[in-house]
């Protein structure tokens, strides 16, 4: 971990941003759609650990604690729906400074 440096990163209008790193003198490169692909399968992980305890919270009658109205509240895979978006570049040109 302290031997990773950053080199390079970039983005450009027609692709998403990229970041270029110094691990140990080996040039890795990652990709934005490669953080994209990780965090859409941890949500679809989430989802199925949340949709598990709903079951075990029901048949433990424990589905009116606050810890189970809180995780019900919404479903990890919604998060997908932003990441398949065109409106995600949309949002980030808008949030680069000027």
């Amino acid at each position: 971990m302290h031997d990773v440096k950053r080199k390079s990163s970039g983005s450009e209008s027609t692709s998403y941003f990229d970041f270029e790193f110094d691990v140990s003198g080996k040039s890795i490169t990652v990709e934005a759609y490669e953080f994209i692909r990780f965090l859409k399968g941890m949500n679809v992980l989430f989802s199925k650990n949340v949709r598990d305890k709903m079951i075990n919270s029901t048949k433990n009658k424990k589905e009116d604690y606050a810890y189970y109205r809180r995780l019900r509240r919404f479903d990890f895979e919604d998060f997908n729906k932003i990441y398949n978006s065109d409106l995600l570049r949309t949002f980030g040109k808008i949030m680069l400074n000027y």
